[in-house]
């Protein structure tokens, strides 16, 4: 007799193993704003439950399931592993029961951090990171059946062209985070916008604001700039229907026999890809708005923060000390698909997590040392640097540079197209 849930009909046992989606008990716009009430109080009761049913845990992995970005879990201003050891407290359960599933490459390091600080003598849950969106962009990971429930095939680059680009980069941008409309900002201020295939969204009510505070209203009046949307067609309906083959809850509509790759020409027409990925690492949030003007405030020691502009000193709440955060997204698995290089405005080390993962990053071509940087917008500003310098190079060092890339192309193409599950990462990435 196997455990199933009374209170929760879609959480029982299989293996030994009893899976829980922590988006079952929250929100993912409640995620986003780190405000999570009633977490503990819907989330209890399962736990219970599994603690009532099994007189001994010994064999049972108690398996969380957090997906959609992996954005650490903030609850009443506590981390989200302060609830689990309390629980595990609670009901005698050994914290080992835990195995903690996310695409959060950095969730060891947090885990260490948070855990030496405040459960130093409990045992560790265990820490999984799931490359989970890499089925998204590897043919041989998920099938998806078509309206006529045929199996389709993912369209990618036929072959890898090493000639003259009429594009330095592309760089695409979608939700309107802090970071990117920085990058944005950057772009245009250091005349480069137009040597690149660069999409931006609009913006809300409130304006456009980079790390500086609210952007120019001369860079602002660009917004939405180059959108890769067709004429009349709703952004939305496009991400989900045409452009991204991620979207498979919509290939069973279509009849197509191989999803469309609706970014073929901006690849063939672009040196490099600057991937914007959805966190440059340090949490974004309402507290960072510096008091005296209203700049952005980066985290500097503990819970201490400083503005970027005017250097004043701000108080951040106490979980911003573990708040690390890496994911990586389709924006990047696209890329490895379809032999692109890439820049990474993302969170410090991915690189390195690439090149963990077994892929070949691009440290023999150009400078790969704003990987190691902590400060996001000094790590925007040496891969503006980077770009600068491809844009200077003559049509023979373009030709050059794109044949040097041809072999880690290839590497990183062969990989992912290799792929049958997802990778992943059980050990602290090295940051040094």
């Amino acid at each position: 007799m196997f455990f199933k849930s009374k209170n929760f009909p879609n959480i029982s046992e299989h293996n030994n193993i009893i899976s829980i989606n922590l988006f079952d008990f929250c929100s993912v716009t409640q995620l986003q704003q780190n405000d999570v009430p009633n977490f503990v109080k819907n989330f209890e009761p399962i736990i219970q439950e599994i603690t009532e049913y099994y007189d001994d845990l010994k064999y049972i992995t108690i398996k969380l399931e957090h997906s959609f970005e992996s954005i650490p879990l903030i609850i009443e201003g506590k981390h989200f592993f302060h609830q689990v050891h309390e629980l595990c407290q609670k009901y005698s359960i050994d914290p080992a029961v835990f195995e903690y599933c996310t695409g959060n490459w950095r969730i060891h390091e947090l885990y260490s951090s948070w855990k030496s600080d405040n459960f130093p003598t409990e045992n560790a849950m265990r820490m999984t990171c799931v490359m989970s969106l890499q089925r998204l962009y590897a043919p041989n990971i998920e099938q998806i059946p078509n309206k006529l429930g045929q199996q389709t095939d993912i369209g990618h680059m036929p072959h890898y062209r090493a000639d003259l680009r009429p594009y330095v980069y592309n760089c695409l941008n979608r939700a309107p985070h802090i970071h990117r409309l920085h990058v944005f900002e950057q772009l245009a201020k250091n005349d480069l916008l137009q040597h690149g295939l660069v999409s931006a969204n609009e913006v809300g009510g409130d304006g456009a604001f980079g790390f500086f505070g609210k952007i120019s209203d001369e860079v602002a009046e660009l917004l939405p700039y180059k959108l890769d949307v067709p004429q009349d067609a709703s952004a939305i309906n496009y991400i989900y229907q045409d452009a991204m083959p991620q979207a498979f809850q919509e290939i069973e509509s279509k009849t197509y026999d191989q999803i469309p790759n609706a970014f073929e020409n901006i690849f063939f027409d672009s040196m490099v890809s600057v991937v914007t990925e959805t966190n440059m690492g340090v949490p974004v949030h309402k507290s960072q708005s510096c008091d005296d003007c209203g700049a952005f405030v980066l985290p500097t020691q503990d819970n201490m923060g400083e503005c970027c502009v005017c250097s004043a000193p701000k108080q951040l709440p106490d979980w911003f000390k573990w708040h690390q955060h890496g994911f990586i997204t389709e924006k990047t698995w696209r890329c490895m698909l379809n032999r692109h290089p890439v820049l990474w405005i993302s969170a410090p080390n991915t690189a390195k997590t690439m090149q963990r993962l077994g892929f070949k990053t691009f440290d023999s071509v150009w400078s790969e040392h704003y990987d190691t940087i902590q400060n996001p917008i000094t790590r925007i500003n040496a891969v503006i640097d980077i770009l600068k310098q491809l844009r200077d190079m003559n049509n023979q060092q373009q030709i050059d540079l794109m044949q040097t890339l041809r072999p880690i192309l290839d590497h990183n193409y062969r990989l992912i197209t290799a792929l049958k599950y997802p990778q992943k990462l059980t050990k602290l990435v090295d940051n040094n």
